[in-house]
């Protein structure tokens, strides 16, 4: 019997350690302002008062995470709660640091929920964006930040993206009123789709038959009618609308603020 029990120690123990990724040391930066960058977001992050985690290996970036409450799996936690992750860019056996990505999310006790995305230096894989989304109810989120992208018909169209850490870090200051910034992300975002629904230069897709296995068939490119072109310039007047009227509640700041540091 006491055999038949260590055998299942030694398999939970195996179990676990095999479930829960080792923790690590973290590398030096290859660039001593990112290295700056993370000590105080660190630093900021420890003095909150959530609930800290370990520094751990998730895919190609090595990540600590920090909660209040118990917030849940979804990006935008719930209500009353609060998490946020670390993320430094790091190869499986990195000898250096690079890139840094800081994500975290927050609800309020009246269903608000505010989510922010900063990253720098990550790359080709994860370029750096100020990423913010607001969720009120059951309503679609509303993105604001830079970038900010539509697609009209087969064409994406995009705002400038935040270049380097001073880039990255100007951008996220400026989204501290939360209101008035996202005004100017979507004066910039109109600015740059409107001349394309006005001249019609974007294409639509003709789906050939598909070929079988849910796998859809081939686009045939053409260009809108004038329907579709109405159409699509009323969904994009409506969205614009519906993000600058969900700006107009001056709760979102005190969220932005409880989950991006300074």
């Amino acid at each position: 019997m006491m055999r038949l029990w260590l055998t299942l120690s030694a398999a939970c123990a195996d179990h676990e350690s095999a479930s829960v990724p080792p923790m690590v040391e973290l590398p030096p930066f290859q660039d001593p302002n990112l290295g700056q960058q993370y000590t105080r977001y660190l630093d900021w992050a420890d003095a909150q008062g959530w609930t800290s985690g370990a520094l751990r290996r998730r895919g190609s970036r090595l990540e600590r995470t920090w909660t209040l409450g118990e917030p849940g799996d979804d990006e935008i936690p719930a209500a009353g709660t609060t998490k946020a992750s670390l993320s430094v860019f790091a190869g499986s056996n990195p000898s250096s640091s690079h890139g840094l990505q800081w994500s975290a999310g927050v609800r309020d006790a009246d269903g608000r929920g505010l989510f922010v995305r900063v990253v720098t230096g990550g790359g080709s894989v994860t370029p750096d964006q100020v990423s913010i989304e607001l969720q009120q109810g059951g309503a679609p989120t509303v993105a604001l930040g830079a970038p900010l992208l539509w697609k009209v018909g087969e064409r994406v169209v995009q705002t400038p993206r935040p270049e380097g850490l001073d880039g990255v870090t100007a951008a996220l200051d400026a989204h501290r009123t939360v209101g008035e910034a996202g005004m100017r992300d979507l004066e910039a975002l109109d600015a740059l789709v409107r001349p394309v629904l006005d001249s019609g230069k974007y294409t639509v897709c003709d789906y050939e038959p598909s070929p079988g296995n849910g796998i859809p068939g081939r686009c045939v490119p053409r260009a809108p009618t004038d329907a579709e072109r109405s159409l699509h310039r009323a969904a994009f007047d409506a969205e614009l609308g519906r993000r600058r009227a969900a700006l107009g509640d001056p709760a979102w700041a005190a969220l932005f603020a409880a989950v991006a540091p300074r």
